[in-house]
């Protein structure tokens, strides 16, 4: 079996595998150059192309878990059976992959080699005046010459890869394909959180550069770098249990009673139309980008995030920053009204035959408005991120301050307050049957927050603007556990009034 899986990385993708080589190859010729330009040796050029984390993480990486991919993408039912027991047969593939992964290094060490001949072989650490674009000093504490450490480089490669490959494993185990490819996704781009900031610093074995790039894992454990080893050894072990006692159960089975009921997906394929999904990617996209193009001076990512959901404070009028936040707010909170006229109402009866009760209308529809706003806002989240990766800001804070702290609180403030608008707006639906006045009506409220007063403060809409926040303005209205608590009270009381009796006003 473990023939046949290298026959497959081998030859039934040769293509894949032939890229790779062309990649390497003009890759380690610019490498190469850069060697004969600083006179550096042999084994020194060696160690440059096997850890360069650029290339291993942005090229390597990702073309070695495609073509894993690929590999492990068929039907193995009758190999599952000639292996006796589905435990041997998942060992199997992951000495298989061990194996794939040895080959796949063993493919740009013998281009390494090739290419690096004619340079001068000293095997000593050369020293440069400049050692900022190289990483000779972060080896040589460890390791007394460069060959030594090229080749802790080329194994610690190999276990990287193949604990990789046992992630990807264990995930198709228990997820479809669409799923595993979305889990990886959030790992690839974890790995490119940690080389912009300083999180794996706090959290080390959150972050899969370091189980792959030895000189990360170096720089953060010192000579304890062994224990990454240890943590995916046991990692692989655990997961080898889980699998030998749990082979035949299903996330899906577990997660039945979670998975959304038939009205609410209706609700939701409405709302997440094309078009509607479309309109929003556009406008998140851009609106980023052009804070970023204006030139406010932002250089990290805490900064941006900030701009995107300052908001407006209250007692003053700024033009630009009351027009965002009513954008912001106002595009999901449009789509829920023109969803409940043009789709919830017009079939509203037939749903109710299918349904037999209107509260169970209304708790879908709530269900479903409530979901969409979490989608919008997380999303926002994601495309900042994104973009912050793409411009290269930092994520370096003040101290005091959480990223991970402050992206939940944003969060939580601006779901709150939107499901708050989008009840205020039902709720005036229910009893004027006219969505435009009720959408208006709630637009129009938020010029309430250029007054001044004590009742203004308590004001819900805007609540969720970080100028109106103290964590995060420092001289802001209220406190997040305060705001938090008034739209939450805010959301309830106004869900029980349209439940037990605004919601029957619709069908007088």
């Amino acid at each position: 079996m473990i023939k046949r899986n290298l026959d497959e990385f081998f030859y039934s993708k040769i293509w894949m595998l032939v890229i790779v080589c062309i990649v390497y190859t003009f890759y380690s010729v610019q490498i190469k150059s850069v060697a004969i330009s600083f006179n550096i040796d042999y084994w020194e050029y060696f160690l440059l192309s096997m850890s360069d984390q650029y290339y291993t993480i942005y090229f390597m990486m990702l073309s070695f878990l495609l073509m894993i991919f690929y590999v492990f993408k068929k039907s193995e039912e009758i190999v599952w059976i000639r292996a006796g027991t589905y435990f041997r047969f998942f060992v199997s593939n992951i000495l298989s992959v061990a194996s794939i992964s040895a080959a796949f290094v063993a493919v740009h060490v013998l281009i390494t080699l090739v290419m690096g001949l004619g340079l001068s072989v000293n095997n000593t650490y050369t020293v440069l005046p400049d050692d900022s674009r190289f990483t000779f000093s972060l080896f040589a504490s460890y390791f007394d010459t460069p060959f030594l450490a090229a080749m802790g480089t080329v194994i610690y490669l190999i276990f990287g890869l193949t604990f990789l490959g046992v992630l990807f494993l264990f995930l198709k185990q228990y997820f479809k394909d669409i799923q595993v490819i979305l889990i990886l996704i959030v790992v690839f781009i974890s790995v490119l959180l940690s080389l912009r900031s300083d999180l794996d610093q706090t959290f080390p074995y959150l972050f899969f550069n370091n189980f792959l790039i030895l000189h990360h894992a170096t720089s953060l454990l010192d000579h304890q770098y062994y224990r990454f080893f240890i943590v995916g050894s046991l990692s692989s072990m655990i997961g080898m249990w889980i699998i030998k006692n749990y082979w035949n159960k299903t996330i899906d089975g577990r997660l039945s009673k979670f998975r959304l009921r038939f009205m609410d997906k209706w609700n939701l394929s409405m709302l997440l139309s094309r078009k509607n999904v479309t309109f929003i990617i556009l406008l998140l996209v851009f609106t980023p980008i052009a804070t970023l193009l204006k030139g406010n001076d932002i250089t990290t990512f805490y900064g941006l995030l900030y701009s995107q959901f300052a908001g407006h404070g209250t007692g003053y009028f700024f033009y630009l920053n009351f027009l965002q936040m009513i954008i912001f707010n106002g595009i999901p909170l449009y789509i829920l009204c023109y969803f409940i006229e043009s789709e919830g109402i017009k079939r509203s009866y037939l749903l109710l035959i299918r349904m037999k009760y209107k509260k169970s209308w209304v708790e879908s529809l709530v269900r479903s408005g409530s979901l969409f706003i979490a989608l919008y806002v997380t999303f926002t989240i994601g495309i900042i991120l994104i973009t912050s990766l793409i411009f290269g800001l930092s994520f370096a804070v003040d101290d005091g301050v959480s990223i991970l702290g402050s992206s939940l609180m944003i969060v939580t403030l601006k779901i709150a307050e939107l499901i708050f608008c989008f009840l205020c707006i039902f709720l005036l639906y229910c009893y004027t049957k006219s969505v435009i006045f009720s959408f208006l009506s709630v637009i129009f409220s938020y010029l309430l927050c250029v007054f001044t007063g004590a009742i203004i403060r308590y004001l819900p809409f805007g609540m969720s603007s970080l100028e109106r926040i103290r964590e995060f303005s420092g001289s802001g209205d209220l406190s997040f556990f305060t705001s938090f608590i008034i739209l939450s009270l805010g959301c309830l009381i106004l869900y029980q009034v349209i439940k037990k009796n605004a919601l029957y006003r619709i069908y007088q």
